[in-house]
């Protein structure tokens, strides 16, 4: 609760960055975080938002990511992500880490977590409800057009209501 750690109206703009929002697993969750970030924000305050385009995910039924990597000293990581569609409609995202030390061995793991695959529409109806508005749709950081079909992200621009 933002509100009753930092105060009403604090702050005059809220990033939520990384794909954070389909964590929260029901619309209820949706709606009280956002009317939470809400109220935190001072009238005409600026929120954005950025999560993977589930539109795309799941009409492509987009199981994997690009695989990615990391080297800082001798440690050497890859990371393979990946989704289990499940019959409820949330999805299972999946990271598979391969590290190493000095080029020994590698050891794996993995690491599984519940996501909601929160679509375009939902989150702007969502937004609307929870009293923000010039809500606005994003392909990307950079402002690029939102395509529901070819965008990898969903960056979404709103503002406060102004009382």
């Amino acid at each position: 609760d933002l509100t009753a750690a930092f105060g009403p109206e604090s702050f005059d703009a809220l990033l939520c960055l990384g794909n954070s929002l389909p964590h929260l697993l029901t619309p209820k969750l949706l709606f009280e975080s956002l009317t939470d970030f809400a109220s935190c924000l001072k009238p005409g305050g600026l929120i954005v938002i950025q999560n993977r385009n589930f539109d795309a995910v799941m009409a492509a039924r987009q199981r994997w990511m690009e695989p990615q990597a990391a080297h800082e000293g001798q440690v050497e990581w890859l990371f393979q992500r990946f989704y289990d569609f499940e019959a409820d409609g949330l999805l299972t995202f999946n990271i598979l880490t391969l590290r190493r030390e000095n080029g020994g061995d590698w050891k794996q793991s993995i690491q599984s977590t519940p996501l909601r695959p929160l679509l375009a529409v939902e989150l702007r109806d969502a937004f609307q409800s929870a009293g923000f508005e010039s809500v606005i749709l994003f392909g990307g950081l950079t402002g690029s057009a939102f395509d529901s079909s070819a965008s990898g992200n969903l960056v979404i621009t709103a503002l406060r209501a102004r009382i």
